[in-house]
């Protein structure tokens, strides 16, 4: 692999707030509600807060697979006052 391909490799692994947000279709506010909270692996540099893509792709699949499950119970319990 040439230099600039690596580089450019690397510098797609880490992220902007603008492209996370776009990525995960959430206006920045919600973005930047939710680093300041700490409920989304961000790491501020300066005034700047930077996304490690594969650590974004890991959050996103564990808060997908923790929401399925209780989803998929509820839809499947019957509606309390249902089938009297």
């Amino acid at each position: 692999m040439s230099k600039t391909k690596k580089h450019e490799t690397q510098e797609a692994d880490v992220l902007t707030a603008g492209e996370v947000a776009r990525w995960l279709r959430i206006p920045k506010s919600t973005l930047y509600k939710l680093c300041q909270q700490g409920e989304i692996p961000a790491m501020k540099i300066g005034r700047h807060w930077r996304f490690q893509k594969s650590v974004l792709e890991g959050w996103l699949t564990d808060r997908m697979n923790r929401a399925a499950g209780p989803v998929e119970a509820h839809q499947r319990a019957p509606h309390p006052g249902k089938g009297r």
